[in-house]
C-alpha cells in the first residue's frame, strides 16, 4: 500500500502517468503478471532512480518458479509516446517470464527483465553460458579456471552498472563488472593508479573488455565490515586499521585523477536540495535552509590535493588479520582528506537512523577510525571532518526513499535534524558573515536557473557538431557536472585572476593582464572543453628615448600593452604533464614558430593544472579543409605530408606507445556498441570487423617512431609562408602510416557526406600520398591503405553519433565493405608471392 508521502508525489507528478505503478508493488505485479506467461510470486521493491517530470527506474526481484528473477521499469512522460514506439522495435532476450520487455502503452511504462537492460547491453553476455564462455576465454587470459563459471549478481544499478561474482562449484573467485559507456573508461584508468600498503591491500585488475566495458578483479578474501560490525563480538580495534588503510591510500602518488572542488560539490548540494524540497514538500523551507548552509561551508573551504576515495564506506571494505581491503575506486579523485573520513561517518549516522547500530557503538568506532588516521596522516581538523560528515549525511537522505524504506519520510526528517545538529554553531557564525550569504545565494541560484531550464526542455551545454573549417556551432553555457572547472574558466574575473598567475613566467614584466572575451569554442560534455581568450597584458619596460610614456614615464618605465589570443584546453582528467613536456621538447629541437622550413607547433604559454588546462597561443592561418575543395587542394594536401613527416622523423623520446592491437581494440568497442544500437546491422558489422582483423594481420612491422594518432585535415592551419600542426595531445610511439591512412581515411568519409567534392578530395588524397612516400623512401601504399580502410570503419560509428551524419552511416559502412573486398584482391598475390619466396 502506498504511503500518504507517496500519494501526494504521485498526485503532484501529473507528468509520469505510471509513477502509481511503479511504487506499488501489488499493482506492479498484477501489471506484469497480465503480460507474462509465467506464475509470478513474491514481488520486491529494491531500488528506485526518479528524476520529477522527467522519468522513474525502478528495480524490482520476482519469485518464479521458485527462483529469483530481476527485473527493471521504467515509466516516461507523457508526452514521450515516440520513446516507447523505438523500445518496441529494440531486440530482447526471452526469459523465465516468457519476452524480455513489456511494453504497457497506456501508463508509459518499459518494462526489461534481465539480462536485458538497454545502457548495458554487454548483460546479454552473462545470460548465455556459450557466449559467457566464449567472451570470457578472449578477456581472461591465464584464469581458465574462470570460463565455465557461473554468475551471480551482487549489486546490479539498471541502465548504469551491474557487479556479479563468478562461481566454480559454488565458490566466488572472481569479480566482474559492466559500466555505463562514459564511466568504463574512468575506472579503467583508475584501476591501474593504486598500490597496496602495509596495511592497505586493494582488490587486483585481471580482465578487461572495452568493447564491452567490463572490468575483472580478482576475488578478495575476507569479513564484510559492514556485516561484522553489527555483531556483539565486534572489535573495534579493526577501525584503527582501517584508518590506517585509508591514510595510505590518500598519500599514494596518483596524479592523474580529476578535481573534486567544492564549488561543484557546493551545486550538487543545493541541486539535492531541490529533489527533497520535492519529495518533502511540507520540509521545503528547512532543507532550502540547511542545504545553502552546506553549499556556502564546502563551496568556501580551501581546495584539497589529497587523493581520496570518493566513496569511502563500511560495504567497501573487508578485513582479514591485520590487512584491510579496499573496493571499488571508481570514484577516486583529487580532494579534502576529510571528505572520506566524513562519508564513512555519514554511513554510520545512517545505520544509527534506521537503528541497526547503536549510537554508542559510533562514538567508539569514530574514535578509533581518526586514531588510526591520525596515525598515520597527523592530527585532524574535527570541525572539519563534522562539516564533511554533515555534508555527506545529507547526500544520503535521498537513499531512503530510493532504498524503498516503508518509513522512508520519517527517516529523511529525522536525518535532516541530525544534519542541523552536525553542523553545529560554528557553522552558522560562518553563514551570518554577508559575504558566505551572497555566495550561498549565488549558488543556490545557478542551480536553480539550471532546474528551470532543464524543466522547460532546455540543455546548459550540448556536444557541439564541428564543422569541416573546425567552426563550432550550438554551444550554449559553460555549465557541466563531470567538468566543473569548465564554468570557472568562462567566469570573467575568476578566468582573469587564474590566467594571470599562469603566465608569470611567459611575461615576467607583466603588471597587469585584463580579459577581453572568453569564447567557448568546442566542448565535449563530462570530457573536455576548447576556451579562446583574448587578453591584454600590461607590462613595464625601462624608459627610452620615442617612446610614448604613460602617467610614469617621468620615472624611467614605459607601460606599453600586448594583445594575446590564447586556447585553453580544458580537459576532465587534468593535464598530462608527460605529454606537455613532450610537445615542448617537439617546439625547442626544429618546430618553433621561426622555424626554417615553415612548419611549426604553437608554443605553450603555461598550465592551470588545479583546473586540468593547458594555454598555448592561438596562431592565424587558414583550416587546411579550406583548401582541399579548391585549386590549390593537392598543394595543400603535400604540405600536410610535409608535416606529418617532419613529426615521423624527430629524434623526442615518447613512452607511450600505439600498436595494431591498440588500434584495433578500438575499432572492436565502437563497433560493438554500435551493433547494439542498431541490431539490424550487426551481421553486417561483425564482417566488417573480421575483414578489418585479417587486413590488420598484413600489416609489416616498423620502427615505432612518433606520430600524431589523430592526424586529419582540422589539424593543420596554413598561411603562405608556414603550417601549423595542432593537437598533439595523443602523441606517442606507432606506425607513420597510421597517420596517413588516417588523413586518407577521412576525407573518403568527408567525401561520402559531400559527393560534389569527391573528385577533388581523391586527388587531395593521391598528392598527399605521393608526397608521404617520397619522404618515407619506400613504398608504403599497401599499409597507408589498411590504416585508411580502419579509420573508414572507425567512422562508421562515429557518423552515427552525429544526427547530422547518421544520415551517412550506412553508406560509409557501405565503402568499408567494398574497400575490404578490393583490398583483399590487390594483396592477394603479394601474399602468395611472399611466401614463395
Amino acid at each position: 500500500m502506498l504511503s500518504h508521502a507517496e500519494q501526494d508525489l504521485i498526485r503532484r507528478d501529473i507528468a509520469l502517468p505510471g509513477l502509481a505503478t511503479l511504487l506499488d508493488a501489488a499493482v506492479f505485479r498484477a501489471a506484469l503478471q497480465a503480460s507474462a506467461d509465467a506464475q509470478i510470486g513474491a514481488v520486491r521493491l529494491d531500488y528506485l532512480r526518479y528524476k520529477p517530470g522527467q522519468n522513474c527506474i525502478a528495480a524490482y526481484t520476482l519469485t518464479v518458479a521458485g527462483a529469483e528473477v530481476e527485473c527493471h521499469a521504467k515509466a516516461y512522460r507523457q508526452c514521450d509516446g515516440a520513446k516507447l514506439e523505438k523500445a518496441k522495435l529494440r531486440p530482447a532476450i526471452s526469459g523465465a517470464l516468457g519476452s524480455g520487455r513489456f511494453i504497457w502503452p497506456q501508463t508509459r511504462i518499459e518494462v526489461c527483465v534481465f539480462p536485458n537492460d538497454n545502457k548495458l547491453g554487454s548483460l546479454a553476455l552473462m545470460g548465455d553460458a556459450a557466449r559467457r564462455e566464449d567472451f570470457l576465454r578472449r578477456h581472461l587470459f591465464g584464469h581458465e579456471q574462470l570460463w565455465q563459471s557461473e554468475v551471480c549478481t551482487l549489486a546490479y544499478k539498471p541502465e548504469r552498472r551491474w557487479v556479479g561474482a563468478l562461481e566454480v562449484d559454488g565458490t566466488p573467485l572472481a569479480v566482474c563488472k559492466f559500466y555505463g559507456e562514459s564511466a568504463f573508461e574512468s575506472a579503467r584508468s583508475k584501476s591501474k593508479c593504486f598500490r597496496n600498503g602495509e596495511v592497505l591491500r586493494l582488490a587486483p585488475l585481471i580482465g578487461r573488455s572495452k568493447s564491452r566495458g567490463a572490468l575483472f578483479y580478482d576475488w578478495q578474501r575476507g569479513e564484510l565490515l559492514s556485516q561484522a560490525m553489527l555483531g556483539p563480538t565486534f572489535d573495534s580495534a579493526v577501525m584503527f586499521r582501517v584508518g590506517v588503510a585509508l591514510a595510505e591510500l590518500q598519500r599514494q602518488p596518483t596524479t592523474n585523477l580529476s578535481l573534486r572542488s567544492g564549488d561543484a560539490a557546493a551545486r550538487e548540494i543545493v541541486s539535492l536540495g531541490e529533489f527533497l524540497e520535492f519529495l518533502l514538500p511540507a520540509e521545503a523551507e528547512r532543507v532550502h535552509d540547511i542545504a545553502a548552509r552546506l553549499a556556502a561551508s564546502i563551496g568556501g573551504l580551501p581546495q584539497g590535493d589529497s587523493v581520496v576515495h570518493g566513496d569511502f564506506y563500511a560495504k567497501q571494505i573487508l578485513f582479514s588479520g591485520g590487512e584491510i581491503t579496499v573496493l571499488d575506486l571508481d570514484e577516486a579523485a583529487r580532494g579534502d582528506a576529510a571528505d572520506d573520513l566524513g562519508t564513512f561517518l555519514a554511513h554510520l549516522e545512517r545505520e544509527v537512523a534506521v537503528g541497526r547500530l547503536n549510537a554508542s557503538h559510533l562514538v567508539t568506532f569514530r574514535s578509533q577510525l581518526l586514531a588510526g588516521f591520525a596515525s598515520q596522516a597527523g592530527d585532524v581538523d574535527s570541525k572539519l571532518v563534522e562539516l564533511y560528515t554533515a555534508a555527506r549525511l545529507f547526500g544520503r537522505l535521498p537513499q531512503f526513499f530510493r532504498n524503498h524504506d516503508p518509513e522512508w519520510s520519517q527517516r529523511t526528517r529525522e536525518s535532516l535534524e541530525r544534519v542541523a545538529a552536525l553542523l553545529g554553531g560554528s557553522c552558522l557564525n560562518e553563514i551570518s558573515r554577508p559575504e558566505t550569504r551572497q555566495r550561498s545565494a549565488a549558488v543556490s541560484q545557478t542551480s536553480r536557473s539550471k532546474s528551470e531550464c532543464a524543466a522547460a526542455g532546455f540543455q546548459h551545454s550540448r556536444a557541439p557538431y564541428k564543422g569541416e573549417s573546425g567552426t563550432p556551432t550550438g554551444l550554449t553555457t559553460g555549465f557541466d557536472a563531470k567538468l566543473p572547472a569548465l564554468e570557472i574558466a568562462l567566469a570573467p574575473k575568476v578566468a582573469e585572476s587564474k590566467l594571470a598567475s599562469a603566465l608569470t613566467e611567459t611575461y615576467p614584466d607583466m603588471e597587469t593582464l585584463t580579459l577581453q572575451s572568453a569564447t567557448l569554442r568546442r566542448h565535449k560534455p563530462g570530457r573536455r572543453g576548447l576556451i579562446e581568450y583574448h587578453l591584454t597584458v600590461g607590462r613595464v619596460t625601462p624608459f627610452a628615448p620615442g617612446t610614448v610614456a604613460g602617467d610614469d614615464g617621468a620615472h624611467g618605465v614605459a607601460r606599453p600593452t600586448t594583445a594575446v589570443t590564447l586556447l585553453g584546453k580544458l580537459y576532465r582528467r587534468g593535464v598530462d604533464v608527460e605529454n606537455v613536456a613532450a610537445v615542448r621538447e617537439l617546439i625547442k629541437s626544429g618546430f618553433g614558430g621561426d622555424s626554417a622550413d615553415g612548419i611549426s607547433i604553437p608554443d605553450f604559454v603555461g598550465a592551470l593544472p588545479e583546473m586540468g588546462m593547458t594555454l598555448q597561443r592561438r596562431e592565424s592561418g587558414r583550416p587546411l579543409a579550406e583548401s582541399l575543395t579548391g585549386t590549390d587542394g593537392q598543394s595543400a594536401a603535400r604540405r600536410a605530408a610535409d608535416a606529418i613527416c617532419k613529426l615521423h622523423r624527430s629524434s623526442v623520446l615518447l613512452r607511450k606507445t600505439h600498436t595494431v592491437a591498440d588500434e584495433l581494440e578500438i575499432l572492436d568497442a565502437r563497433l560493438t556498441a554500435l551493433a547494439g544500437r542498431r541490431p539490424e546491422w550487426e551481421l553486417r558489422l561483425r564482417g566488417l570487423w573480421r575483414e578489418c582483423r585479417k587486413m590488420a594481420a598484413r600489416l609489416p612491422t616498423v620502427t615505432p617512431r612518433p606520430i600524431h594518432r589523430d592526424f586529419y585535415h582540422d589539424q593543420l592551419l596554413l598561411d603562405d609562408r608556414r603550417v601549423w600542426l595542432l593537437d598533439l595531445d595523443l602523441l606517442c610511439a606507432g606506425d607513420p602510416a597510421l597517420d596517413a591512412g588516417n588523413f586518407i581515411g577521412h576525407l573518403i568519409e568527408w567525401g561520402v557526406r559531400a559527393p560534389e567534392h569527391r573528385a577533388a578530395f581523391d586527388a587531395a588524397a593521391a598528392a598527399f600520398t605521393e608526397r608521404f612516400i617520397e619522404h618515407g623512401g619506400t613504398d608504403t601504399t599497401g599499409a597507408v591503405e589498411i590504416y585508411a580502410t580502419l579509420t573508414l570503419a572507425r567512422h562508421v560509428s562515429l557518423s552515427a553519433q552525429f544526427p547530422e551524419r547518421a544520415a551517412f552511416t550506412e553508406r560509409i559502412l557501405a565503402v568499408c565493405e567494398e574497400r575490404c573486398g578490393s583490398l583483399y584482391e590487390t594483396f592477394r598475390p603479394t601474399e602468395l608471392v611472399g611466401s614463395d619466396l
